[in-house]
C-alpha cells in the first residue's frame, strides 16, 4: 500500500549519507523539514523529483533552458529558464534529465544552507 503522501516523497541526503529509503512527507511538513535541516548545519540542500511519465524527448532536451521554447501548446517557455535564474541567484543549480533507466523524468534543484 502507497503511503498517502507518495506524491511528495522527498529524499533526504545528510552528511554524505542518504536515509534509508525516501522520506515521504505531507506538503505542509516540507518547510518545517527544510528549517530542520538548516538549523543542523546541513551545508546544502538538494531536492530531485522524479515523475514516471514520458520523459523528455531527445530532441528538447538540448533546448529546454532556452527562453521561450516549449513542447506545451499554449506555454510560454519561461518556466525552466526562471527556476535556472532564481537558483543560480542564490548560487544552486538547476537540471532536468531523463529519470532513472530512461522512464520519466528526473529535476534537481541544489542549493547552499
Amino acid at each position: 500500500m502507497d503511503h498517502p503522501a507518495r506524491m511528495g516523497a522527498i529524499k533526504v541526503q545528510h552528511s554524505g549519507e542518504r536515509l534509508r529509503g525516501p522520506l515521504y512527507l505531507a506538503e505542509t511538513e516540507v518547510a518545517q523539514r527544510l528549517h530542520q535541516m538548516a538549523m543542523n548545519t546541513v551545508a546544502s540542500l538538494e531536492i530531485v523529483v522524479e515523475d514516471e511519465g514520458p520523459g523528455i524527448a531527445v530532441e528538447a532536451r538540448r533546448h529546454l533552458f532556452v527562453p521561450y521554447f516549449t513542447t506545451k501548446p499554449g506555454g510560454s517557455g519561461i518556466g525552466l529558464v526562471l527556476c535556472r535564474q532564481i537558483a543560480e541567484g542564490h548560487d544552486g543549480s538547476v537540471s532536468l534529465e531523463p529519470g532513472p533507466g530512461g522512464r520519466g523524468s528526473r529535476a534537481t534543484l541544489s542549493l547552499p544552507l
